[in-house]
């Protein structure tokens, strides 16, 4: 009985010892080997942009023109004569001021008071209401300088700009994290590491692109000014003024110098040698001193059109730095998805593989 129980126990042994064995022999399954998950990110980048430069801002000054019917009559006093021409411009005159008060408006309308308009003071109020009422008067209009407004993209300008606000150094966007958690292996945080890295090349691209936007804003800003704009059109008004001075002086040089006419048209009182010169010289105190106070009025109009000029150029650099923040967050928002889609392929791998 001992004999058969010891045959057992070899017997078992052995077939331990041999399964050991087998086992022992069997190769090793080998890890999977974890994929070079950079050469997937290696062709995803940010696209250059070309920088949009602002939109062209264009200023046509404004302009005050004689009317024809004046420079045609300035004309006819070369000749030093009453010609029909200002027979016929005196009486249209008759209609709306007697000559004895054109007399009385010609000799208050002194060296002084030129002056005063020229320099933009105040006449006296009594001359003022005289010419004003003048001017007013629809028969009169053909004599009235025209006045051209100042445009700026096209739009007359006619009064105050209010200042455009607008953002010298807007703060950069801030950048989302979009790192994916995922079952934690070797696998996993490979795929994690490349992405990162990839991402990080992704958000230093867009911060330069960014930088490279914000610079040029600044610098569009730094060069808009509307000094050079003032002083141009001051000179311009400067001279203007300067010419209508002298044309006025010549034209009452000629006036004084026409010889005593003999005309249909009578001081009322009976008391003016020349009613016809009177009237005519009216006319050319009224329309000099309408054209004086509208060179004033452009002045005035065309400084407020430089305002406008540099608020409308602010602006345009503004909308040009924001396009080209909006195709750098567009073409990173892509790139972005492309990057993402690429980890989930990454992740999706790792668990095809048991690693994940």
């Amino acid at each position: 009985m001992k004999t058969t129980n010891a045959l057992k126990f070899v017997s078992l042994s052995a077939c331990l010892l041999l399964a050991t064995g087998l086992y022992n022999c069997k190769p090793k399954e080998s890890e999977p080997e974890i994929p070079k998950f950079e050469e997937e990110y290696k062709n995803v980048k940010l696209p250059e942009i070309t920088i949009v430069k602002p939109a062209e801002v264009v200023l046509v000054p404004g302009k005050v023109e004689e009317p024809k019917a004046v420079t045609s009559l300035s004309a006819e006093l070369t000749t030093g004569t009453v010609t029909p021409a200002l027979t016929a411009a005196a009486t249209d005159m008759e209609k709306i001021v007697s000559a004895d008060k054109a007399a009385e408006i010609n000799a208050a309308f002194t060296d002084d008071v030129i002056n005063k308009l020229a320099k933009g003071e105040p006449i006296p109020a009594s001359l003022k209401a005289s010419i004003d009422a003048i001017a007013a008067n629809p028969a009169f209009a053909a004599y009235l300088p025209s006045l051209t407004l100042p445009t700026v993209n096209g739009k007359p300008v006619t009064g105050i700009v209010k200042e455009l606000p607008f953002k010298n150094n807007q703060p950069l966007f801030t950048i989302p994290d979009y790192a994916i958690a995922a079952i934690n292996s070797p696998c996993t945080d490979s795929a994690q590491a490349a992405f990162n890295r990839a991402k990080t090349n992704l958000d230093n691209a867009r911060l330069q692109q960014r930088a490279n936007v914000t610079n040029s804003y600044n610098q569009n800003v730094a060069s808009i000014s509307n000094t050079e704009c003032l002083s141009s059109i001051q000179t311009v008004l400067n001279s203007t003024l300067a010419t209508s001075l002298n044309v006025f002086n010549s034209r009452l040089v000629f006036i004084n110098s026409i010889r005593n006419p003999s005309s249909r048209i009578k001081s009322p009182a009976n008391t003016l040698a020349n009613p016809v010169t009177q009237l005519i010289k009216t006319l050319f105190i009224v329309n000099f001193t309408t054209q004086i106070n509208t060179i004033n009025t452009l002045s005035v109009v065309s400084n407020t059109a430089c305002d406008t000029e540099k608020a409308e150029k602010l602006k345009a650099a503004e909308t040009a730095r924001d396009t080209n923040f909006a195709t750098i967050e567009n073409n990173y928002n892509a790139a972005l998805a492309t990057l993402q889609a690429t980890l989930t392929k990454s992740f999706q791998t790792c668990h095809d593989q048991g690693q994940g």
